[in-house]
């Protein structure tokens, strides 16, 4: 599958083109969408695009203030070709190229987080970058390289993909750190070292068990001090109100939330996002996925980890053999 999406501003022209392989696409305000424009006439969760007949899309208006404009006039719900646009507040959005054929392996892309920028103290601190510059004579080449195993093609039908839980750090709007995590486990952040991510809140503890991954969401720890708000494709929650519902789990005081594919927490200058993410185990793991913070902390402590213990290993003294007697 293959959606190519041409986003025109209709203040200063300026176009961006967007690939998505996956549907359905979600526009608006929030974070959250697929496709998030900068424009305070939409509503956080505007409008939707999403596969219905062969080679074509529907469009839907999600209930927004304003409204979603096909051909001059408002719809609620609007079937699409490729080469027709769409209009929300100030943009243009325009299906360039609609390809509906399934992938064999189709993996989850994000697209969704704002583009990187310059990398600041703490962002430079959790990533890792592959270093290009030549070994020199008995020094040991650390550089990040995908394991031999994962390069073989699996026998088994099981092994072929990973499922993953993405969980993206945004601090006051800049995305700061990413982990992976598997259905079961928790996410920990706070000041103190070892925390999945290292974020100093006052009002929280050190180590604070913030979230619980689970098969179908989250049990989220909603701490006194916190104020804010939790956003999935269907609905935004006041955290206030989620306390009414909340109780006590192995990690605090909790309440569960529901999601299919995406979550945003936000709470005062931090949020963090979680996105369902699948790794294509069966192919070569290329450049662009080892330079991304997500997989490369998971490849680089399985191959550091590796290379150390060859290196103690060939740093043993061997014992001196014993001399023949004559």
């Amino acid at each position: 599958m293959k959606i190519v999406l041409q986003v025109t501003n209709t203040k200063d022209k300026s176009t961006q083109e967007l690939t998505f392989n996956r549907s359905p696409l979600l526009f608006g305000r929030s974070r959250i969408c697929d496709v998030a424009l900068s424009d305070p006439v939409l509503s956080r969760q505007h409008c939707s695009l999403e596969v219905r007949e062969k080679n074509r899309l529907q469009l839907t208006d999600l209930e927004s203030a304003n409204g979603t404009f096909f051909g001059g006039q408002r719809i609620n719900v609007q079937l699409m070709n490729e080469g027709q646009t769409f209009k929300v507040g100030d943009f243009d959005i325009k299906v360039e190229e609609l390809d509906l054929a399934e992938d064999e392996e189709p993996t989850i892309e994000p697209q969704i987080m704002p583009p990187k920028r310059e990398a600041t103290a703490a962002a430079a601190a959790t990533m890792i970058k592959p270093s290009s510059a030549p070994i020199a004579e008995g020094e040991v080449d650390l550089t990040l390289k995908t394991p031999l195993a994962l390069k073989k093609k699996q026998p088994m039908e099981l092994y072929k993909t990973k499922d993953w839980v993405q969980v993206s750090l945004l601090w006051k709007g800049e995305l700061v750190d990413i982990h992976c995590f598997d259905r079961g486990d928790v996410v920990t952040i706070g000041s103190a070292p070892g925390n999945d991510f290292l974020i100093a809140v006052p009002q929280l503890p050190a180590t604070f068990r913030f979230l619980k991954i689970l098969p179908t969401g989250l049990e989220v720890n909603l701490h006194a001090s916190m104020k804010g708000v939790i956003e999935t494709r269907k609905e935004v929650r006041d955290l206030d109100e989620l306390r009414k519902v909340a109780r006590q789990s192995d990690i605090g005081i909790t309440a569960f939330v529901e999601f299919d594919d995406r979550c945003l927490i936000e709470v005062g200058p931090f949020a963090l996002y979680i996105q369902s993410a699948r790794l294509n185990l069966s192919a070569p793991i290329t450049a662009p996925l080892v330079k991304d913070p997500l997989y490369s902390s998971i490849l680089s402590v399985v191959f550091v980890a590796m290379t150390l213990l060859t290196v103690m290993l060939q740093s043993v003294p061997q014992p001196p053999e014993e001399e023949k007697k004559e």
